[in-house]
């Protein structure tokens, strides 16, 4: 999608949580995604996001399952950012993990760290040993 994939590189997708109240930083956001992807050599195929919100319906996620079932064997790993750590947020990452287990062995979480809680990230993690899943929280700063 974005240019062309060199062998030893990853294939990855990115899926976001967009703030419905800071519209703003999205873009900010996406590019530290992007940037953290050309710096690890990770090719990104394809990005879908969601708006972060109480909504459940979700065509971002829809689609990446999509993009997964057509695309078996050719994504290797999921980069997912998760905006704060709200049980809502929580519940839909746990929710995601567990579908994920299907199509992909490796997941980056990305998020803010003034928004997630240790707690947060450990229950993550401790319940989805399945996967080689990286939480990482330092690389995302939040635009002022």
């Amino acid at each position: 999608m974005l240019e062309y994939k060199d062998e030893s590189q990853k294939n990855v997708v990115i899926y976001m949580y967009r703030d419905p109240e800071k519209p703003e930083h999205w873009y900010q956001i996406e590019k530290q995604l992007e940037f953290f992807c050309v710096s690890n050599k990770l090719h990104v195929l394809k990005k879908f996001s969601d708006l972060g919100d109480k909504n459940l319906n979700l065509p971002g996620l829809t689609s990446l399952w999509k993009e997964l079932i057509n695309r078996e064997n050719l994504v290797d790993m999921v980069i997912i950012y998760v905006p704060n750590s709200t049980d809502i947020e929580v519940r839909r990452t746990t929710y995601i993990l567990k579908r994920l287990r299907r199509y992909i062995t490796e997941v980056i979480l990305f998020s803010s760290p003034d928004n997630w809680t240790g707690e947060s990230v450990s229950y993550i993690l401790k319940n989805h040993n399945k996967f080689h899943l990286k939480s990482i929280q330092k690389d995302i700063q939040r635009p002022s």
